[in-house]
């Protein structure tokens, strides 16, 4: 699969994260079944992607609570809906062309 598409061209495969949008689906193209084999790659990404952002933000959310227990200890479903929001509306700035 690198062969035919780099070098014949010569042309380097991309690195870091292009990477696994521009060879990978190059790659699964070829194979039978691709569409299937598509669809699960791109949704194993999605789920890893939702993956460690709930793993940043417990983080968050359990220093926040030991640090301040007396305002958050019963009001924990605030906080997580609060950071949630945040941090989606921080990313909606950082992939639109607002930023």
């Amino acid at each position: 699969m690198y062969y035919p598409t780099y070098h014949c061209c010569t042309l380097y495969p991309p690195t870091g994260p292009g990477l696994v949008f521009i060879v990978y689906p190059t790659a699964l193209s070829v194979m039978p079944y691709s569409a299937i084999w598509s669809v699960l790659f791109f949704f194993m990404l999605f789920l890893v992607g939702i993956d460690s952002q709930f793993c940043t933000l417990e983080g968050m959310i359990t220093a926040i609570i030991d640090e301040w227990p007396h305002l958050f200890r019963h009001r924990r479903q605030w906080l997580i809906l609060a950071l949630f929001a945040v941090s989606f509306f921080i990313g909606l700035a950082s992939v639109t062309q607002v930023s």
